[in-house]
């Protein structure tokens, strides 16, 4: 259960002040480590006179440049002591001043900043705000409300996953760490790689997400090693940056994936500039190069899908100006670059290849069929949305779906897992995405449709088994990209249920998980803020 929420309300002007716990509603303080928090929701608290009052929050802290629209509103009610006053909060100001020498406990230290009149900065304690708002009422007095709430730090009750925690700082020890791109088990360890980018509006966000350019701002990719004592002690828990600065190229800003081939784990780089690279290691802190310059073409800007298949490697590349490429090795001689060859290719209209994932003796690989620079002269009806392709021998490909599984929106396929002797395939779509599933491969059924507007629920961004049930990772994009990570999941392949409902703002995303020491980890997506690592269990 939450603990305890407790609301604290003045208006000094009035002579009135109240600190009580709520007695029915919910008031949310979704907290980051820097620069976005949002409080909101509604209760009521014992009146200091009689009844009861009620409190409405409806607030979101922004740095300048973000947004320019009305951040909300402060309304509390008290009809036992004359009290109705509504405080409309105006982000149109310029950026206002840090809040010095409060942190969070048990957090990383870090300021967190706060624009003129809004106030929605630290409070004491692990998950509060607090705020001081002047405004004028209907009869010209002036109104100083200040108010603080404090929700006890925890994340909101799941179905099947309990005693969930953030593991490491967040971003890891970096801000510009703003996704956590893949995780992987290697060696008794659990392996995490990031996104390093150093956003500074949601413009440079949507220039990086379909961008052919270079990317400036990283300090290139990191991959972090997680080890926890078999006790699962978590005062025995550590971590280590085993790569750093891209691998020497901070053009590498990102590891897309990460997996295990023989006795090495091998990671795929995106790189817009120079072209994507394979690099490899056998005891995790020992990386060397496989492939550099995207086997030749730079514009295989990143390793997309990774998967072992039969005897070999099998890599799914992301081209947006020649197109999507499949290229293999043999695992034994997989860290040769002359090993590789390309099975798949010459295809303008698909711009990757993800998730390449072995099913009843197959290959498949998915899609995305926009944003192709080779194919801006096609008609839109010539690639209306995505594809799924299988192999059986990983040379000669059929297409299983030619029709965006009969959804023209389903415009990329992002993520597939193996689950009950059925194959479930994610896709992105601007009108909530959606999750088919298969028996044979050729056969496909609406499994989960996530929301559309307003929730904008876009991504069915990570699917993962973990303890009998598959997990699903969405990607929201309300109000921009700070709307709070989903994570829902089912038992059957039909009946979903929330596991986690949408916390801390800024994370707008599950973007990885994998299973360690029978836990379930999840790797978010965040912007403006950094990523984090949470760590859950199964409910007993």
């Amino acid at each position: 259960m939450m603990a305890e929420t407790v609301v604290s309300i003045e208006l000094p002007l009035q002579g009135y002040a109240i600190r009580e716990p709520l007695i029915s509603g919910r008031i949310t303080v979704q907290r980051t480590s820097r620069w976005v928090r949002r409080v909101a929701g509604a209760g009521t608290v014992r009146s200091p006179v009689a009844g009861e009052a009620t409190i409405w929050f409806d607030l979101l802290s922004l740095p300048g440049g973000y947004d320019d629209r009305t951040a909300g509103t402060v309304r509390f009610s008290d009809p036992a002591a004359g009290v109705d006053t509504t405080v409309e909060v105006d982000l149109s100001e310029d950026r206002g001043w840090e809040i010095r020498d409060l942190t969070y406990p048990h957090d990383i230290e870090r300021r967190c900043v706060e624009r003129h009149l809004v106030g929605v900065g630290p409070a004491p304690g692990r998950n509060a705000a607090c705020g001081t708002h002047r405004s004028v009422d209907q009869t010209g007095s002036q109104i100083i409300l200040n108010w603080s709430v404090d929700d006890g730090g925890t994340l909101p009750d799941t179905a099947t996953l309990g005693d969930l925690r953030r593991v490491g700082p967040p971003g890891l020890g970096s801000d510009g760490n703003v996704m956590m791109w893949a995780m992987a088990e290697f060696r008794e360890s659990l392996y995490v790689a990031t996104c390093n980018w150093r956003l500074e509006s949601y413009r440079d966000w949507e220039k990086w997400a379909f961008s052919r350019g270079p990317i400036d701002t990283s300090e290139g990719t990191e991959i972090w090693r997680f080890h926890l004592a078999p006790n699962c002690d978590p005062e025995q828990a550590t971590w280590t940056r085993v790569v750093r600065a891209g691998l020497g190229d901070p053009y590498n800003h990102g590891v897309r994936n990460l997996k295990i081939a023989g006795e090495h784990l091998y990671a795929v780089t995106a790189n817009h500039t120079n072209g994507f690279e394979i690099w490899r290691t056998q005891q995790g802190d020992d990386w060397q190069p496989v492939m550099t310059g995207g086997f030749g073409n730079r514009e295989n800007t990143s390793g997309r899908g990774l998967s072992v298949f039969g005897d070999h490697l099998y890599v799914g590349t992301e081209n947006k100006d020649t197109g999507a490429e499949i290229w293999r090795a043999a695992v034994d001689h997989a860290g040769e670059a002359s090993a590789w060859e390309r099975v798949l290719g010459d295809d303008v209209t698909r711009s990757w290849y993800a998730e390449l994932t072995p099913f009843a003796g197959h290959l498949y690989a998915g899609s995305l069929m926009t944003h192709t620079g080779g194919a801006d002269a096609l008609s839109e009806t010539a690639h209306p949305g995505c594809y799924v392709v299988r192999s059986s021998d990983g040379v000669e490909w059929a297409t299983v779906v030619s029709d965006s599984f009969g959804n023209g929106e389903n415009l990329g396929v992002l993520s597939m897992a193996e689950f009950q002797g059925c194959l479930y395939v994610g896709t992105t779509n601007g009108q909530g995405a959606e999750v088919h599933c298969s028996q044979d491969g050729v056969n496909w059924k609406l499994s989960y449709k996530a929301a559309g507007d307003p929730q904008r629920e876009w991504h069915a961004w990570k699917l993962h088994v973990f303890a009998n049930r598959l997990y699903l990772g969405l990607g929201r994009l309300e109000h921009v990209w700070w709307s709070g990570f989903r994570l829902v999941s089912t038992a059957d392949g039909h009946t979903w249920i929330d596991d986690l409902e949408p916390s801390i703002v800024t994370h707008y995303g599950v973007r990885s998980m994998a299973e360690y020491r029978e836990r379930l980890y999840l790797g978010t997506a965040s912007f403006p803020d950094c990523a984090y690592v949470i760590e859950a269990s199964r409910k007993p």
